[in-house]
């Protein structure tokens, strides 16, 4: 997705917007290019593409990068992007030569940039931090021929840690000059594209290497946290292997670089899935949004803990603000229909997950839950068509869902059968003790169903904010083990 899209007007702090350079004033609000005096007017892409090279004005930015930043989900050609760079520099007139191409390495755009808002007011100026203390570092370290390897995108679809301003001293620097901390942190984000078992492990390491690399580059830290979250969240690491790590991390973010988002939002990540502190987690979710409005993911996975917590209300809110500022996310979709899932709305659920499968065919995360939403509607055909597929897809498959379908459809040997494999896997690997009660519920053995449940209670298992709201718990709501567990959490007690 786009991280820097300003496609709302209603985008709180979008208003006013602006910046400058030559004779040429950017304004992210409009989506317009002002050059001597005349608007211009650019294809939606095409000034996505500018106001990223503007947001990141004086480093390299890899080819990628800007196509994942601004096609994120999408399977475009280089073209698309060689397309919206001739229709920018166009526009551009004169001062076109400030868009460089870096052969073999990206682009950039090479100029100093000044807030161009004399109306507005300080705090509705778009956060571009280029004093002039920042300026004579870069050309230092133009100087030096150390330029800066892309700070990232941390995995727009599932981490959501954005590059900002580069920031000075001797221990508070989002950019690293560390060559081989770059490639790394870059190695990692690479990998985070596909969501598998063995590429998300191998992210982890390519994280741990930046940071031995250079310890005081934090979006590397706050990178290693959120894969660590990922890694418990999807069952591929026994969350106490991985939390406490990935709370560290997150830790170490924040006391870098205080005044970026991906610091708040890592830590408030294993506040969520760890310390299961929902006022703090809440908190800081929404510090890593006032301190970055554009940033999609805390904004999502905010949604995920309001709807978690019974406010279904405001997590619906949160979203509508995630797609006025990139309505086309396949990622914000697909969370838009799990929130209608676990608000028990399957047929918009349902919508949401087309259109977001639609957006990115090869999204795997929507098929799953497009798995439990048909599943709920007695769809078990469907239902077990998306499992198939999501199994299929996701690299590290859910074989629960699979049993979780058949004990709902009444296949209760073939329900068996997948238990009977989950619960070897567990002598040999870590399997997330809630699959396994998840299907033993569907099957009515709920007391059984109970033991794992509190299993995972002891082991800070995956998927407790939402215990509360998942349908596939619903065989245990009104038993008093359940009603305990969800007391110990602090949820609320739902009918």
């Amino acid at each position: 997705m786009n991280e820097f899209s300003t496609k709302s007007p209603h985008l709180d702090g979008a208003d006013g917007h602006v910046s400058h350079f030559r004779d040429v004033t950017i304004d992210f609000r409009r989506q317009t290019l002002v050059r001597g005096g005349l608007e211009i007017r650019l294809r939606g892409k095409s000034f996505d593409v500018l106001a990223y090279l503007v947001r990141h004005a004086g480093r390299v930015v890899d080819k990628r990068e800007l196509i994942d930043a601004v096609w994120a989900g999408v399977a475009v050609s280089d073209d698309s992007l060689v397309q919206c760079l001739v229709e920018i520099r166009r526009s551009l007139g004169s001062a076109q030569d400030v868009v460089k191409t870096v052969r073999g390495r990206g682009y950039m755009l090479d100029a100093d940039l000044a807030a161009a808002a004399p109306a507005a007011r300080a705090a509705d100026v778009a956060p571009v931090d280029l004093s002039t203390r920042r300026s004579r570092w870069l050309a230092v370290a133009a100087l030096l021929s150390a330029v800066l390897i892309p700070a990232g995108l941390w995995w727009w679809n599932v981490a959501g840690v954005g590059p900002g301003a580069v920031k000075t001293g001797a221990v508070t620097r989002e950019a690293t000059l560390n060559i081989a901390a770059s490639d790394a942190f870059a190695e990692g984000n690479r990998l985070l594209g596909n969501r598998s078992q063995v590429s998300l492990q191998t992210a982890r390491r390519a994280f741990e290497r930046s940071i031995e690399l250079d310890p005081n580059f934090a979006p590397a830290h706050a990178a290693l946290a959120n894969t660590l979250c990922v890694l418990s969240a999807f069952g591929i690491e026994a969350p106490e292997q991985v939390l406490p790590a990935a709370r560290a991390a997150a830790r170490r973010s924040v006391e870098l670089e205080p005044t970026h988002a991906f610091g708040w939002h890592a830590l408030a990540h294993t506040q969520t899935l760890w310390d299961w502190d929902w006022e703090a987690a809440e908190a800081n979710y929404r510090r890593a949004i006032a301190l970055d409005p554009m940033a999609l993911h805390p904004r999502m996975l905010l949604a995920h803990l309001l709807v978690g917590l019974g406010r279904a209300d405001e997590a619906f809110a949160e979203l509508d603000r995630a797609l006025a500022i990139e309505p086309d996310s396949a990622l914000v979709l697909g969370s838009v229909g799990i929130v209608n899932y676990l608000a028990r709305r399957p047929d918009q659920a349902l919508a949401a997950f087309a259109q977001a499968l639609n957006q990115s065919p090869g999204y795997a995360l929507p098929r799953f839950w497009q798995g439990l939403t048909f599943s709920f509607m007695g769809r078990h055909a469907d239902a077990m068509t998306a499992a198939l597929n999501a199994r299929e897809d996701m690299g590290n498959p859910p074989a629960w869902l699979v049993g979780y379908v058949h004990a709902r459809a009444g296949r209760q040997a073939e329900a068996q059968e997948v238990l009977r494999a989950l619960e070897a896997r567990a002598q040999q690997q870590y399997v997330s003790p809630i699959d396994i009660a998840v299907v033993q519920a569907a099957l009515g053995n709920h007391e059984v169903a109970l033991d794992w449940l509190e299993r995972t209670l002891e082991q800070h298992g995956n998927g407790m904010v939402l215990l509360a709201v998942m349908p596939t718990l619903d065989p245990l709501r009104g038993h008093p083990r359940f009603t305990a567990v969800l007391r110990a959490l602090r949820l609320p007690i739902l009918p």
